[in-house]
């Protein structure tokens, strides 16, 4: 029963509706028009019987005037014989409009027109006890239903009395209930015939009510199921005040501004691809570049590592030279074979300094292009967080746009569940993109820390190769001294001794030099590793970044294919 119901139509749903109504309605004023009808006829009736058991009586009073006694045990009206009088019974039945008129002596029957079954005039039968109890034992008038030779009438019983004022016999009047139904069903057959018609005008109205309700029902149900299929072109025409009137104008508002949120996601998210596509041009030209930086770093690890090496020989060399220097000192007689060893080796000290010198300016030239590259480094890195911050301010608008989506969703009810799900897609996305955006932010922050201790670190070893190349600088001084002090070796022998002091205090400061030199170059060549590992951080940093803009550019075009989806007044 419950889905054939479901099944129907508003408009037959409200007919059956109204239908019920009216027929119940029907009914129940049929049975109380029945009952008030039947007590209203039997009251009529009664009251007539009462006139004319009055007007009967005066008639009697006027056409036999005297008093009423019995003789030889008869009833008789002055001198006129009551018993079978039944043309003075039906005169007055005539007179009264075919009421019963009967005349008891005590209280058996002596003149009636009131008929037995058999069709036989009812004399000789008795009055009902509860008549009698009130008429002939109180003396009072009766008024009310009455058992009447087995039928029920209206009846009005009188007593009649003699001139000693004793009870006689009994005047009677009645209209019997076979009249009372028919006038009842002559008025219950106007009444119903009155009611029908009524129903039928009541189901006319009803009709052309509920066929105008379905007409403007119709037209917002197709609007919201074009609004179901995403359309949101249909415009409801309504001027009515009513609740249906207010639904089309809700419905109305509801489109516009759906209309309008959903050109705003579709600006919003054509500003987020475009964003995304030129954040990976700059994306893929600064992974170039790191991987560019990252090669030259490299080369530069390797020269710093054999600019290590080369001091390292340079110490022992000169470390060799200052022991010569005091095996000079310590013996006149290998003054010769000192003297063509410490030539030998000032020679190969001198090439050591110039190769250590020539190297030191490469070092430092490649550290000057290694923090060049480092501080453009920094830059992209700035421009990088610049846009970092516009991708996070459209993941906010957009998930704002997402929130404000699935508020009016929620106000659609049903019918926008579909759109709730496309605001919670969008709002996914958002987050998704937000999220992005914050662990590049991380990234771009770790990178300039680290390029910052990069340049701190090539600042510091521009100074310390500018004071090794100043201290290799000496050391050749010093070589070419030395290579001086060999040559004059043969003709200043008497300055042997003194010469060779002065070599070994001197060497002793190039093996110093050479020393620091050493730690100098180590230091650089690890400063050096720490850099290649930071350009390789980067450069892998670079990559999460170029495929995070490609995802967040995807994501945009997939949510411009769910926007493509709706169609508006703007598109």
């Amino acid at each position: 029963m419950k889905k054939f119901f479901r099944k129907l139509r508003l408009g037959t749903k409200i007919n059956l509706f109204f239908s019920s109504i009216l027929i119940l309605f029907a009914l129940i004023t049929i049975v109380l028009v029945s009952n008030q009808l039947e007590k209203g006829i039997k009251a009529t009736a009664l009251e007539k019987a009462k006139s004319d058991l009055m007007l009967g009586y005066e008639l009697i009073d006027k056409k036999y005037p005297g008093e009423w006694k019995i003789e030889n045990g008869a009833l008789y009206k002055g001198s006129e014989k009551m018993n079978d009088n039944v043309a003075l019974v039906d005169e007055i039945g005539q007179l009264t409009g075919g009421d019963t008129v009967t005349i008891f002596q005590g209280d058996t029957r002596i003149a009636t027109n009131v008929q037995t079954a058999e069709g036989k005039r009812a004399v000789g039968t008795k009055v009902s006890e509860q008549v009698a109890q009130v008429v002939l034992k109180a003396g009072q008038i009766y008024l009310g239903e009455a058992n009447v030779v087995g039928k029920l009438y209206q009846s009005a019983y009188q007593p009649l009395k003699n001139e000693q004022g004793e009870i006689i016999g009994i005047w009677y009047v009645g209209a019997s209930q076979a009249l009372i139904e028919t006038s009842k069903a002559t008025m219950m057959t106007y009444f119903l015939l009155v009611l029908v018609l009524v129903i039928a005008f009541a189901l006319c109205l009803v009709y052309l009510f509920s066929r105008k309700l379905r007409k403007r029902l119709h037209k917002i149900a197709q609007a919201v199921a074009c609004a179901g299929e995403g359309d949101f072109t249909y415009t409801l025409d309504e001027q009515s005040e009513d609740e249906i009137g207010q639904l089309a104008r809700h419905y109305n508002q509801m489109r516009n501004k759906l209309n309008l949120l959903l050109m705003q996601v579709a600006e919003a998210s054509d500003k987020v691809t475009n964003a995304a596509e030129q954040f990976t041009l700059h994306v893929g030209q600064l992974s170039k570049a790191s991987e560019q930086i990252a090669d030259n770093i490299s080369s530069v690890a390797a020269s710093a590592v054999s600019q290590a090496e080369s001091s390292q020989q340079s110490y022992h060399s000169v470390h060799e030279l200052s022991n010569g220097a005091k095996q000079v000192a310590n013996g006149a007689e290998m003054i010769r074979e000192v003297t063509n060893n410490a030539s030998v080796t000032a020679d190969s000290g001198s090439q050591a300094v110039g190769q250590a010198v020539d190297q030191m300016e490469l070092l430092q030239a490649k550290i000057e292009e290694l923090a060049a590259i480092i501080h453009q480094l920094g830059s992209h890195s700035s421009e990088i967080g610049q846009i970092v911050e516009v991708i996070t301010d459209i993941s906010g608008q957009t998930n704002l746009l997402a929130l404000n989506a699935a508020i009016e969703a929620a106000k659609a009810g049903e019918h926008g569940r579909g759109f709730a799900v496309v605001a919670d897609e969008v709002r996914k996305l958002a987050e998704q993109s937000s999220r992005s955006a914050q662990q590049i932010s991380s990234l771009i922050a770790t990178i300039q820390s680290v390029t910052k201790s990069a340049v701190i670190s090539m600042e510091t070893g521009l100074e310390e190769v500018a004071r090794g190349k100043k201290i290799v600088n000496q050391a050749g001084d010093s070589f070419r001294s030395i290579q001086r002090s060999v040559q004059e070796t043969d003709r200043e022998v008497a300055d042997v001794s003194a010469a060779a002091l002065q070599m070994s205090a001197m060497a002793e400061q190039v093996v110093e030099s050479i020393r620091l030199i050493s730690e100098s170059a180590e230091s650089v060549a690890q400063s050096v590793q720490n850099v290649t590992a930071v350009s390789q951080e980067q450069f892998a940093s670079m990559q999460v970044i170029a495929e995070t803009a490609q995802s967040i550019s995807q994501a945009s075009h997939h949510l411009n294919d769910l926007i493509s989806k709706f169609k508006t007044d703007h598109a």
